[in-house]
């Protein structure tokens, strides 16, 4: 089994030459929410990760880290 790790969107982002920002502005959301995904304030629901997945390009589970758990 695994857990949720480390939000991974940070790097994913910049290495789609994307701001926290523009993401915002895609998703039409506030920059405060990328940033809480980005800073593991929070966890996107699936709704919000498949849409982010979409628009960088990458499978659902690219954006956060695999942990084993029990």
């Amino acid at each position: 089994m695994y857990k949720v790790g480390k939000c991974k969107l940070s790097d994913l982002l910049k290495s789609r030459d994307l701001t926290q920002q523009q993401l915002a502005e895609i998703l039409h959301i506030s920059k405060s929410t990328v940033s809480e995904y980005a800073n593991d304030k929070y966890t996107m629901s699936y709704e919000r990760a498949m849409n982010i997945s979409a628009i960088l390009g990458c499978a659902m589970e690219d954006l956060y880290e695999r942990v084993a758990g029990d």
